[in-house]
């Protein structure tokens, strides 16, 4: 898993636009629509799941995956997102989609692309991440010490900061001398969330914070525990911000 996981990072920083996207004129790559997120971040191999893909330009679209083993069906036609105001909708996405990706869980890949294809064109590919380990669903309300979400290491946390100062507390058992390695993926998959993580011991003391790493918005968190017992582990958005697009993959690992 730990492997997996590593190559699945390092496929993230790779560059994805198909070569025919660099032929392309400016006005017919404007034109063409464009993915800048998936609702969840990731499929679990298989098993059907429903998808939402947020972006621009979804008019009369359908949806394309590049694996030939990986089935798309549309749920949903492409629609407007109400209420988005127009100097938003660059970064946050004024349509959506929905559709059920199923990916045989036989040589199952680190990830899919999907692109919306419209009469004006292809979208860039967009990365989904494919999970080969059992992922814990974000449950609310969680949002404080009394009603967080346990946790049993490792483990991955599928959610998203649902609105303005929503707050996803995660409750564990360490012990002590563990390190706990914490990891956010979202603003490397292009979710909007500006993730921020918080560790706590029982009685509430803060003993680490993560905010922003060098190359991107996704904190990474590690700590050796002082001792035995429970502990807290928060996930915010920096700027207080949320919404369904503000997706967000927590991964939680013991390790030296």
């Amino acid at each position: 898993m730990k492997n997996r996981l590593s190559l699945v990072l390092a496929l993230l920083s790779v560059s994805s636009v198909p070569p025919w996207c660099n032929s392309s004129s400016a006005q017919q790559k404007a034109d063409r629509p464009q993915v800048l997120v998936a609702a969840p971040l990731g499929v679990t191999a298989g098993q059907p799941t429903r998808v939402t893909l947020r972006g621009l330009r979804f008019d009369g679209g359908e949806v394309r995956c590049h694996h030939p083993k990986v089935t798309v069906k549309l749920l949903d036609k492409p629609a407007k997102v109400a209420g988005v105001q127009p100097q938003m909708a660059e970064s946050l996405g004024d349509a959506t989609v929905d559709v059920e990706v199923t990916v045989p869980d036989d040589a199952a890949p680190e990830f899919v692309t999907l692109a919306v294809v419209t009469p004006a064109g292809e979208s860039r590919p967009h990365k989904l991440l494919v999970d080969d380990a059992l992922v814990v669903v974000d449950k609310e309300p969680n949002n404080g010490f009394p009603t967080a979400q346990p946790l049993t290491l490792p483990a991955t946390v599928s959610g998203a900061v649902q609105a303005a100062q929503d707050v996803d507390v995660f409750r564990f058992e360490g012990k002590a001398g563990q390190t706990v390695n914490c990891e956010v993926l979202a603003n490397r998959l292009g979710s909007p969330l500006d993730g921020s993580l918080t560790l706590y011991d029982a009685a509430g003391v803060a003993l680490a914070v993560a905010d922003d790493t060098a190359d991107t918005r996704d904190p990474v968190l590690t700590f050796t525990l002082p001792k035995t017992g429970t502990y807290y582990l928060a996930l915010i958005d920096a700027d207080d911000k949320g919404g369904p697009s503000h997706v967000y993959r927590l991964l939680v690992r013991s390790g030296p």
